[in-house]
C-alpha cells in the first residue's frame, strides 16, 4: 500500500469488526422491514485481463489509484466495500457497453454489480474496455533508431488529469524483435508518481498516434505449436525439434501496481525462449533485483542475436519461427539494473549445452563480476549462474557490456569504472560531428544520446582537478572490435590540447565513439582501461602539460579536425 493512498482507501477493504464474544466478524447491517441481520456482500472485481476482457482502471474520487491492501503477485482481484463509490477509467478508450463513454462514476452493490446512472451493470460484461487501458503510444524514445518502432505506454489519471508514462520499449517489427523495454520496478514505499517514469501534465497525452495490432497477430500466428512443429521438424528433424514457448519481459512480478496487468498483453512485451526451464537462472535473477534494498530501480531489458542448432544434417543452424527468417529465438536475454548512478548488465545465455569454444567466446564478452556482487542470492546459491542448463549468466560493467550488446541505449548516470564522467559519444550517426569552432567550444548535442560535452565545460571541470581521459574506440589496432585507450590530463590548465590531439590522429572520422573523464588522486596514477575493460592503476610518466593553452592551437585542432572528416566525406572514405 503506498503511503499517500494508505489514508484514503481504508475503506475500500473488506470491513471487519470485533464481536461481543471476542470473535472477528463482518460488518453487517439491518434489512429493511425486518429485525433480521444480514451481510452485505462486497463487490469483488477481476484484475487479470484475457482476449476478451479489459479492467478499467478503478480511482477512489479523489483520484487515488485503488491499491489491494494484499499486493501479492497471485491477486488477481479487488474487493470494494458495499457503497463505495468509485471512478472508473478506460481513457484514451471506451466501455464495452457505454460506447461513447471513457470515465464512468460508479457505486458498488454487491458481488460483480455497480450502479451507473441509476442502472445495475455487471463489471465485467457492462463496465469492461474496449481496448486496454493502459495504451501506448509511437513517439521517438532515446536510443531507439528511426527505422525501428518506438513507444511510451502508461494511463491517464481521469481525476487529476495527470499522464502517467510507466516506460518505454523499442522493437523491430519486420525482424520480429525486441530490442529494448525502459521501465521501473516496484521498490521500497515508493508512491504511483515516483515509479512513473514520466508524469505529464496533459489529460490527453495517450491520445496520440497507436501501433497497430498487426504485429501481435503475426507473433501469435508464429508461436503456434503445430505451425511450430511442422516447420521444425523439416530443419531439425523429429527428434531434435525445438520446443519454443514466451514468457514476458516485464512480468507480473515486475509490475509497479497490481491494475497494470494489461502492460502483460503488449505484443513487445513477448519474451522468445527455447524452453522456460532453460531460463530458471533468469527468474532467480528477478527475485534478487526485487529484493534490492534501494530507493529507486530502474531496468533496461531485452534479447540479442539468434539462437543456433544443429540442425538433421549437423550443421549450425539459427531458430527462427517463420520461414522468412522472422520472430528469431535470442542468443541471450540480457537485463541492466540501475539505481542512482550505479548500473550493472547481466546476459542470460538460453542454450543448454555451451560447447568449450562457446564458453571461451564468453570470456571475451565482459569479464564477468558475478562473485563480487553481494546482493546476487539466488544467483549465486551454489553458483547457480554457472549452470548452463538453468541459462549461464554473464555480470558485466555496462560500458563493456555495450561493445557486445549494441540493442542497449545509452544510460544516463551509469557509473563507468567507478566514477567516469562522458564528454563524447558517438552511436548512430543521427548528431553532426562537422561543426564549427563555436559549437566544439560550447558543446552540441543530447547527453542522453550522441553529444559533445563542450571544451568550455571540460576546462572548467579539469582546472580543478587532476584527470584521465579514456576512450572506447574501434581503431585499426582493436581488430575491428572496441577497445580502450587512456591517458593522463594534467591538473591547472586546459586539457583540450590533450583530447583533441588525440582525437585528431584516428585517420578516420568516428573511430573514437566515447570519451570519458575521470579523476585521480595521485598524479603518477592514471586508470588504465585494457581491452577486457578493467580499471587497475599503472605508472604514468608523461610529461606535465602548461598550466594555460594557447586557444589558437586548440581552435587549429579543432578546424583540421573538421577539415579532414569533410574531406573523408567527399572522398567517401570516413566511417
Amino acid at each position: 500500500m503506498h503511503p499517500q493512498q494508505s489514508s484514503r482507501h481504508h475503506h475500500l477493504q473488506l470491513s471487519w469488526t470485533l464481536a461481543t464474544d471476542g470473535s472477528d466478524s463482518i460488518d453487517s447491517t439491518a434489512s429493511s422491514g425486518s429485525g433480521s441481520t444480514t451481510v452485505e456482500r462486497n463487490c469483488i472485481v477481476p484484475l487479470k485481463p484475457d482476449w476478451s476482457y479489459s479492467s478499467p482502471l478503478i480511482f477512489t474520487q479523489d483520484g487515488a489509484l485503488v491499491t489491494p491492501e494484499n499486493d501479492s503477485i497471485e491477486l488477481e482481484e479487488i474487493t470494494l466495500a458495499t457503497g463505495v463509490e468509485v471512478v472508473l477509467s478506460c481513457s484514451p478508450n471506451y466501455f464495452r457497453e457505454f460506447s461513447s463513454e471513457k470515465v464512468l462514476k460508479a457505486k458498488c452493490k454487491k458481488d460483480k454489480t455497480f450502479v451507473v446512472n441509476g442502472q445495475d451493470k455487471n463489471f465485467v460484461s457492462a463496465l469492461s474496455c474496449k481496448e486496454r487501458p493502459i495504451e501506448e503510444i509511437i513517439v521517438s524514445v532515446r536510443g531507439c533508431p528511426s527505422t525501428l518502432r518506438s513507444i511510451e505506454y502508461g494511463y491517464t489519471n481521469p481525476v487529476s488529469n495527470k499522464s502517467y508514462i510507466l516506460g518505454e520499449a523499442c522493437y523491430d517489427a519486420k525482424v520480429g524483435r525486441t530490442h529494448f523495454i525502459h521501465t521501473k520496478i516496484k521498490s521500497g514505499m515508493n508512491t504511483v508518481e515516483q515509479l512513473a517514469l514520466k508524469v505529464k501534465d496533459n489529460a490527453t497525452y495517450f491520445h496520440g498516434y497507436h501501433p497497430t495490432q498487426r504485429y501481435k497477430v503475426d507473433l501469435s500466428k508464429a508461436l503456434n505449436i503445430n505451425d511450430q512443429v511442422e516447420r521444425f521438424r523439416g530443419v531439425f528433424g523429429a527428434k531434435n525439434a525445438p520446443k519454443i514457448e514466451s514468457r514476458r519481459y516485464i512480468n507480473e512480478a515486475l509490475l509497479t501496481h497490481r491494475q497494470y496487468l494489461s502492460v502483460l498483453k503488449m505484443a513487445w512485451n513477448y519474451q522468445i525462449v527455447k524452453d522456460r526451464e532453460l531460463l530458471l537462472n533468469y527468474d532467480r535473477l528477478l527475485q534478487d533485483i526485487r529484493a534490492l534494498e534501494v530507493p529507486e530501480i530502474e531496468i533496461y531489458t531485452g534479447a540479442h542475436g539468434v539462437m543456433t542448432l544443429k540442425d538433421k544434417h549437423n550443421q549450425s543452424a539459427e531458430v527462427f519461427l517463420v520461414r522468412e527468417n522472422r520472430f528469431p529465438v535470442p542468443k541471450l536475454h540480457w537485463t541492466v539494473v540501475k539505481s542512482a548512478d550505479k548500473a550493472i548488465a547481466f546476459a542470460v545465455f538460453s542454450k543448454p549445452q555451451l560447447t568449450e569454444q562457446e564458453l571461451e567466446k564468453q570470456g571475451t564478452f565482459c569479464t564477468s563480476v558475478c562473485e563480487q556482487i553481494t546482493w546476487l542470492k539466488k544467483l549465486r546459491e551454489e553458483e547457480a549462474w554457472r549452470t548452463a542448463r538453468a541459462g549461464y549468466v554473464l555480470c558485466c560493467e555496462v560500458e563493456e557490456f555495450r561493445r557486445t550488446i549494441k540493442e542497449m541505449p545509452p544510460i544516463t548516470g551509469q557509473q563507468v569504472g567507478g566514477g567516469w564522467m562522458v564528454i563524447q559519444q558517438r552511436w548512430d550517426g543521427t548528431e553532426n560531428f562537422n561543426r564549427n569552432w563555436t559549437d566544439y567550444w560550447l558543446g552540441f548535442g543530447e547527453v542522453d544520446r550522441e553529444h559533445w560535452l563542450g571544451l568550455e565545460r571540460i576546462h572548467q571541470f579539469t582546472k580543478k582537478h587532476n584527470c584521465a581521459s579514456r576512450d572506447a574506440s574501434r581503431a585499426p589496432s582493436c581488430n575491428g572490435d572496441e577497445c580502450s585507450i587512456n591517458s593522463a590530463i594534467s591538473s591547472g590548465g586546459s586539457t583540450t590540447n590533450d583530447l583533441l590531439h588525440r582525437l585528431s590522429s584516428h585517420s578516420r572520422a568516428g573511430t573514437i565513439r566515447t570519451v570519458h573523464l575521470g579523476m585521480y588522486r595521485e598524479a603518477h596514477v592514471v586508470p588504465d582501461v585494457t581491452h577486457s575493460g578493467r580499471d587497475h592503476p599503472i605508472s604514468w610518466t608523461g610529461t606535465e602539460h602548461a598550466r594555460d593553452r594557447d586557444r589558437s592551437s586548440e581552435r587549429e585542432l579543432i578546424e583540421n579536425i573538421t577539415h579532414l572528416r569533410a574531406q573523408q566525406a567527399i572522398d567517401g572514405t570516413g566511417s
